[in-house]
């Protein structure tokens, strides 16, 4: 993580530990010099389309961040307590395995969290809770950090506003509409939502790819 002089770097992070993010992610990264940090589904390494543990060992040793996104990627606000604490603890052991060190960083998979989900990621040895809660972290808490999301379809117009500093409330309003529908409605509903507003890379599972563009030490 960062230290307070830090305060005004701006991160991308990207979830779920796809193959892509090494092959057409980390080239691109490395020529513009920007930080990133990729939460990783523990439970998904090896397997065809995602990370190996050697190419996250790359990634580390490249000087980017590894972080977990729980172990198999299942939605965790609504599960029992001493799941979550499975969920999280055996993320973090895998993870520290492979990188020799564990991680402490944790973004719940698709965005989904509750506060009995950030006291279990602080137990489990967590100092920053990655959301995909709208916002610039003005305030920042390390618990509760704020992203700009991106989008396929949208990413490009919601990137430029956020830059400009335009439409915030907006901005935020819209994105906290969206996760509210997210959160009551069925999966099957919000995946056909999902894929019209984000274009095809519309996810299969819990949320899809999801790509946070954090600004003040976000991770």
């Amino acid at each position: 993580p960062f230290s307070a002089q830090d305060q005004q770097t701006v991160m991308l992070t990207f979830d779920d530990g796809t193959l892509d993010h090494y092959e057409n992610v980390l080239p691109v990264l490395q020529q513009q010099a920007v930080p990133a940090l990729f939460y990783i589904s523990s439970a998904k390494l090896d397997q065809p389309g995602y990370l190996t543990r050697r190419q996250i060992q790359d990634l580390e040793q490249a000087g980017y961040g590894i972080g977990s996104h729980s172990h198999t990627h299942r939605r965790l606000d609504h599960l029992y307590v001493s799941t979550m604490r499975e969920e999280l603890a055996r993320s973090r052991i895998i993870l520290a395995d492979v990188s020799g060190r564990a991680p402490d960083a944790f973004a719940p998979p698709g965005g989904f969290y509750s506060p009995a989900l950030q006291t279990v990621a602080r137990e489990q040895g967590f100092t920053f809770f990655r959301t995909m809660r709208w916002g610039y972290n003005r305030n920042f808490d390390p618990m509760d950090i704020e992203v700009l999301p991106m989008t396929a379809r949208w990413g490009e117009v919601f990137l430029a506003l956020a830059l400009r500093n335009q439409y915030e409330a907006l901005l935020r309003s819209c994105y906290g509409l969206k996760n509210v529908v997210r959160t009551w409605l069925p999966t099957s509903y919000t995946q056909q939502l999902r894929s019209y507003v984000c274009g095809n890379r519309a996810a299969s599972e819990v949320d899809g790819h999801e790509t946070g563009f954090g600004h003040a030490r976000s991770l």
